[in-house]
């Protein structure tokens, strides 16, 4: 299209991914980001087909995968399930500060995994669900890059390489298939929001305007920060993801800095005519 046929807000679009390309230019470590503007479809990105570690990010795919199995039949979200022994493991959440016999329904366990990052209740949720059926439904949408290899803190596993992965791109086609509901059947979608909408952290909850709702879901491991949610402006509704590896600490500050430029570019957009005044 020649410059001169594009609309204002389209000229605003290519300036800020511009701006937004430059701050992510200041990573030393590898970062990327992926925005889809859920009115037109459109995205724009940076390295967004690169794969990275998901950290954390990763339980959206296992939620999809529970609200999913639930929707089936194989589970009821008032299913009780006990949290055993042997499901213990370190890291976040709360479970492993609790002791004796607990028994929690699978609503609860999805609550624990998304709010708190609770690794005991998200390696419940994988055993629920299967690796397999969870990345068998990830292709379902064809995202070919994102995998589920591995429970939270296992450490064989990831040094064997079966790390959790995805691309910024297929983060925000993961997101924008359940924003969508294309092929996800509405409670499914309606589940998944609802429990994504109940924290508040990462980096977009730290960039997007508290009175802007959010619903994401942050990860972190040692030199890796991601982050992937719905953002939902009044009048206009954007997923984004951001990811980075190789980071140092300076890195991560300026990831979260780019991560602000590109928010505070949406927010404008959406406030904005196609001419540019509100």
């Amino acid at each position: 299209m020649a410059g001169g046929s594009l609309s204002g807000a389209e000229h605003y679009v290519q300036n800020l991914k511009q701006t937004v390309d430059r701050q992510f230019g200041e990573v030393f470590g590898l970062c990327g980001y992926c925005v889809m503007d859920m009115s037109t479809g459109k995205t724009v990105g940076w390295r967004d087909d690169v794969v990275m570690p998901t950290a954390s990010t990763i339980k959206i795919a296992v939620l999809l995968a529970l609200a999913h199995k639930v929707h089936q039949g194989g589970l009821k979200w008032g299913d009780l399930v006990p949290v055993e022994e042997k499901c213990r493991t370190g890291g976040s959440g709360v479970l492993r500060s609790l002791s004796g016999p607990i028994q929690l329904t699978v609503w609860d366990l999805a609550v624990l995994m998304i709010s708190y990052s609770d690794n005991i209740a998200t390696n419940i949720c994988i055993d629920l669900v299967g690796m397999e059926y969870t990345n068998d439904l990830l292709r379902t949408f064809g995202l070919r890059k994102t995998h589920l290899r591995r429970k939270m803190m296992d450490e064989d596993a990831w040094r064997r390489g079966d790390e959790n992965v995805s691309t910024p791109g297929e983060l925000v086609a993961l997101l924008a298939a359940i924003e969508n509901r294309n092929g996800v059947d509405e409670s499914v979608s309606s589940a998944v929001i609802e429990i994504m909408k109940a924290q508040r952290k990462g980096m977009l909850g730290e960039v997007v305007p508290r009175d802007i709702p959010v619903a994401n879901k942050p990860g972190g491991l040692a030199h890796v920060k991601v982050d992937a949610g719905l953002i939902y402006f009044p009048n206009r509704a954007f997923a984004v993801s951001v990811m980075g590896a190789f980071l140092s600490d300076d890195d991560s500050r300026k990831l979260t800095d780019a991560a602000r430029v590109a928010v505070d570019g949406m927010k404008l957009l959406a406030t904005c005519s196609e001419l540019g005044r509100a």
